[in-house]
């Protein structure tokens, strides 16, 4: 959330790239979505070789138009395509190499903390780290 938060140069989650909806109400629950295109974003400036600590200089359209000037001639949607494109091809690597997204585990202090979302549960993160598990796969196929 932090990352989303500085790349659209505010903070909670109203200017972030994460969605609460509800799953049925306060009985039910709430689903969070992360979208992912902060972390195709972040593929983006590695692959540019930035320094993530100036990151909030690099604005999408600073970003294309620097590529302009180096010759290419790329648009929004292009960079989304291609930090897809480079976040599921880091992804074959890791799996290729031997990670496994089932392995991750959060730390026990993460449920003693208050969130922005509220007292997070261990159900909640088990459910995040399977989606991200899902997520990961997907990138080898």
């Amino acid at each position: 959330m932090f990352a989303c938060a500085r790349r659209n140069n505010g903070a909670g989650l109203a200017k972030t790239r994460i969605g609460v909806i509800s799953a049925g109400g306060m009985e039910r629950g709430f689903v969070v979505v992360v979208y992912s295109y902060c972390g195709y974003w972040r593929q983006i400036l590695s692959s540019l070789v930035v320094c993530f600590f100036a990151r909030g200089i690099y604005s999408t359209e600073r970003v294309l138009e620097t590529l302009h000037f180096a010759g290419f001639e790329l648009n929004h949607n292009d960079l989304g395509r291609m930090g897809k494109s480079i976040h599921q091809e880091k992804y074959r690597f890791k799996l290729r190499e031997g990670f496994s997204p089932h392995g991750m585990r959060f730390p026990e202090r993460i449920l003693e903390t208050l969130s922005p979302a509220g007292q997070l549960d261990k159900e909640f993160i088990n459910e995040v780290l399977a989606q991200f598990a899902r997520t990961v796969l997907e990138a080898k196929a």
